[in-house]
């Protein structure tokens, strides 16, 4: 997977339906400009690192397919990887742990 997306132009990810969105991270962890839908949790994961579009609109797709051609891709990759930062492993450990400490704390 590593190198798939270190060598892909852009990760397309028109999902109708997303429980929360791991290849969204995973591809703006390898800076690989995304295009996912604006459904679901989507949006939201993605952040400003990725071009949001109807899944089921093929001319938004395209859409998105001529801007990743004809623009630079350099400020939504930097904004994928500042994304990041809201996902960490280490974030969700500490406030899974926080959480934990609070309900044992009521008993």
């Amino acid at each position: 997977m590593v190198e798939l997306y270190k060598n892909s132009l852009v990760l397309i990810f028109p999902s109708l339906y997303e429980g929360f969105g791991i290849p969204i991270l995973e591809a703006q962890g390898f800076g690989c400009p995304l295009v996912t839908s604006n459904v679901s949790a989507m949006p939201e994961v993605a952040g400003d690192g990725a071009i949001i579009v109807e899944p089921l609109s093929a001319e938004e797709i395209e859409k998105a397919f001529y801007r990743l051609e004809n623009e630079d891709t350099r400020e939504m990759i930097d904004k994928g990887y500042e994304n990041l930062e809201r996902f960490s492993w280490k974030k969700a450990s500490e406030e899974t742990l926080r959480v934990l400490i609070e309900v044992g704390d009521r008993k």
